[in-house]
């Protein structure tokens, strides 16, 4: 009873964060390993609130399992790994202009008309930053931008 409870849970959440199910996403396989919410923030230095933005967005699967008579939300790890290595290797506006050759107002516009992915990052210390995925900049290179 309790891992039908922790299923609809599992369920639900996700149906709230407007998550689109996938097959074995609600699966608990072990193949994978899990960590819990605390653990996810404090190593992608995030809100909470960033965290389920991250759920909803399908950039981080998490479960909802059994842990003796409490619930245990976890993230799965090697998602939480790709975000923080992708926050890492994120560039910052200026960086993103330096590295292209043109000013600082043409990179915030390219990322108004959609041509670049911005990543904004409510740190836990107040911090906000936005910052540019280098695979948006890769596809924006390889589309023919030339400063």
């Amino acid at each position: 009873m309790r891992e039908a409870f922790a299923h609809f849970l599992t369920s639900r959440l996700k149906a709230q964060a407007e998550l689109i199910e996938r097959s074995s996403s609600v699966s608990s396989s072990s193949d994978h390993k899990y960590i819990s919410l605390s653990d996810g923030r404090r190593i992608l230095k995030i809100t909470h609130r960033a965290i389920f933005d991250l759920i909803a967005a399908g950039e981080i699967e998490f479960v909802i399992r059994n842990h003796g008579t409490t619930l245990q939300y976890l993230l799965r790890l090697p998602d939480v790994e790709r975000m923080k290595h992708k926050f890492e290797g994120s560039l910052t506006t200026r960086g993103l202009a330096k590295e292209l050759g043109v000013e600082c107002e043409v990179v915030r516009d390219l990322a108004r008309q959609g041509r670049l992915k911005t990543r904004w990052r409510p740190a836990v210390d107040g911090y906000h930053t936005i910052k540019f995925d280098r695979d948006s900049v890769q596809e924006l290179l390889s589309s023919g931008f030339h400063s």
